[in-house]
């Protein structure tokens, strides 16, 4: 019996309720999460957002069964900062995979760029500039909350993907494409329209 933390942005739950075996849970109780793991006989703890692992991580529910989640918080604060992300990235020599970045407006010769904060989710926050005065007035809206800008990549189809890692071996992966037709375009919280792409 596998336990599987409720998902955001996105329309696993209805899913993931149809596997046999499967059990769903906001992870927002210890108690609670002790009592399921006994009660089910369960075997398997799968969060899925930052906070239910944090949650994990908090309450030290790897000592009581397996869990697929890092008990790194440094690992998952990297994974969840856009900024510290950027910087892994340029650190490890793997910048040439990540959109080009800019540290401010005066650096940046060619329009349009991508106003993203550092620690928003679903797209929140995030703005296309078209311009510098476009993006000084969101560095300025931002005052002190950390954000990233980055060059926008253009396109009408977006891709997600979820991905089961042991490791460092991709195990199982999930991928989806979305099509938009507005030139310019931020994908704000899930994929509405999808297709699941199968390799």
């Amino acid at each position: 019996m596998i336990l599987f933390g409720k998902p955001r942005f996105n329309d696993w739950t209805h899913e993931i309720s149809k596997i046999p075996n499967i059990c769903i849970n906001e992870m927002t109780s210890k108690d609670n999460i002790i009592e399921i793991i006994k009660s089910k006989n369960i075997n398997l703890v799968i969060p899925c957002t930052l906070e239910q692992m944090k949650f994990i991580i908090d309450n030290q529910i790897n000592q009581y069964i397996r869990v697929i989640c890092s008990n790194n918080y440094n690992s998952i604060a990297i994974l969840n900062h856009k900024g510290l992300f950027i910087e892994f990235m340029k650190n490890n020599s793997f910048d040439s995979f990540i959109p080009q970045c800019h540290k401010a407006s005066n650096t940046i010769s060619n329009y349009p760029v991508i106003f993203k904060f550092a620690l928003a989710c679903g797209g929140g926050g995030s703005k296309v500039c078209h311009n510098q005065k476009e993006l000084e007035m969101r560095i300025r809206d931002a005052r002190h909350t950390p954000y990233v800008i980055q060059e926008y990549i253009s396109g009408d189809q977006e891709y997600g993907g979820h991905m089961f890692i042991e490791s460092g071996i991709v195990k199982h992966a999930i991928y989806y494409m979305a099509t938009n037709t507005n030139k310019y375009y931020i994908q704000y919280g899930r994929m509405a329209k999808y297709e699941r792409i199968d390799r």
